[in-house]
């Protein structure tokens, strides 16, 4: 899906090459009184007087005014590059397109916006890139195909070095005092926000097939293989590019872990699909029980049931004790593109999207936003649920490098049990 967030002047794609020309001079000035050492602290320098007066002392621009320049120039070269593209998950389009917006509202920039799974827009982007084509400023997209994918392909730049603003780079204004990274290298999976839940798979059910008192009676994820649903479960397979993730954290979550997924793959005899279609059809008509494991399904189904579907329901409690932050889906990601088409739109965008603004923005504006990172920042609109409490601690698996580099491990079991499954008739 193609949509442009046109700013309301109309403006943004024209502009004339004398603002380029002035950025470019603002921009050398700034790298050349930054490479003569210029002190960030106000200090005095003096001056020639004319004759029969005493030197006097003039001031050496401060950090701020040095930012500000540096600001100001790398707005008029966004503006003179007119554009933004951005390839977008699904989920994060759905959470975040208000805020694309405003930024074009903002700086009188279009921002062009493709959209649609993350497979799908890993698949287009690595295939435009074979054939030379470099057309995309930013791609946030989920996790497990940004680092099985895109980062290996090389489609991905660090991300740190684009961050300039002072209120992005105080790390102390950060969550624990520090940024979060959805890579084991810590370097392009730059992750902004997180919900705070207690684990639990994802699990959407048929009310006319499971009782309220089967519902109830499920409080730990071994609950889930009640022996009347054998064979009546539907499971994305772990192998499927957007499936890695829930495999990961119940493989990690003390409550389920390597045992829980082989009794879910194998014992339970589910029916494996990557088809979202026949996972909703499927529960919402009665051939499946459950979904478990299911992913984008269940905002398929959440979908169905606000459109009136009475007979499908999800499990919203919590079948764990551990305290989680989960960057879920991939709404709480940015990744920057190799050789962004608009580089200076891309590093505006980014600064912006993470300063105070951009993020006050994401809770004002989002749909079932994540709460942002940033500690400088009210509620605003995020789900209570979902804020993170103090005093508490918190399992960061999508960010923990400890426990990413076990991301590889985890997914090699469950593919494992997944063809010990098949090859059983599972």
């Amino acid at each position: 899906m193609l949509a442009r967030v046109m700013p309301k002047s109309g403006q943004g794609r024209k502009r004339h090459a004398n603002v380029l020309l002035a950025s470019i001079c603002l921009l050398a000035f700034v790298s050349a009184l930054a490479a003569c050492g210029a002190d960030p602290t106000p200090t005095s320098t003096p001056t020639v007087p004319p004759p029969g007066q005493e030197p006097t002392a003039s001031p050496t621009p401060d950090a701020a005014a040095l930012f500000q320049l540096e600001w100001d120039a790398l707005i008029e070269t966004a503006k003179a590059e007119g554009e933004l593209i951005v390839a977008l998950s699904a989920s994060h389009a759905r959470a975040h397109r208000p805020v694309y917006e405003r930024f074009a509202e903002t700086f009188d920039i279009e921002v062009i916006i493709t959209s649609g799974s993350g497979t799908d827009t890993a698949n287009r982007i690595l295939a435009e890139r074979q054939a030379g084509a470099y057309a995309v400023d930013l791609m946030p997209t989920g996790s497990t195909t940004a680092n099985r994918r895109m980062i290996p392909a090389g489609a991905l730049d660090p991300f740190e070095p684009l961050l300039i603003h002072p209120e992005v780079t105080d790390k102390s204004l950060w969550f624990r005092g520090q940024y979060w990274w959805g890579d084991p290298e810590q370097k392009y999976i730059f992750i902004h926000g997180a919900e705070a839940t207690q684990w639990t798979p994802t699990v959407w059910f048929n009310t006319d097939l499971v009782s309220q008192a089967e519902i109830e009676a499920i409080r730990a994820p071994a609950d889930l293989f009640n022996p009347k649903w054998r064979g009546k479960v539907v499971v994305i397979p772990p192998d499927f590019g957007e499936a890695g993730g829930s495999y990961y954290s119940a493989y990690l979550n003390d409550d389920a872990g390597p045992e829980w997924i082989r009794t879910l793959l194998i014992e339970m005899e589910p029916f494996f699909s990557t088809d979202y279609r026949v996972m909703t059809d499927g529960i919402a008509q009665g051939k499946f029980y459950l979904g478990i494991l299911i992913g984008r399904a269940g905002r398929d189904l959440l979908s169905l049931q606000d459109k009136g579907q009475t007979n499908i329901a999800e499990l919203t409690r919590a079948l764990s004790a551990t305290l989680e932050l989960t960057a879920s889906g991939s709404s709480p990601l940015m990744m920057v593109a190799n050789r962004p088409k608009n580089p200076a739109a891309t590093q505006l965008f980014v600064n912006w999207f993470l300063s105070r603004e951009g993020q006050m923005a994401v809770h004002e504006l989002s749909a079932d936003a994540d709460q942002s990172l940033r500690e400088d920042i009210p509620p605003g609109n995020i789900n209570p649920s979902y804020l993170r409490q103090p005093g508490l601690e918190y399992q960061f698996s999508d960010a923990d490098p400890v426990l990413l580099a076990r991301f590889d491990e985890a997914l090699k079991f469950a593919v494992d049990v997944y063809r010990e499954a098949q090859g059983s008739g599972g």
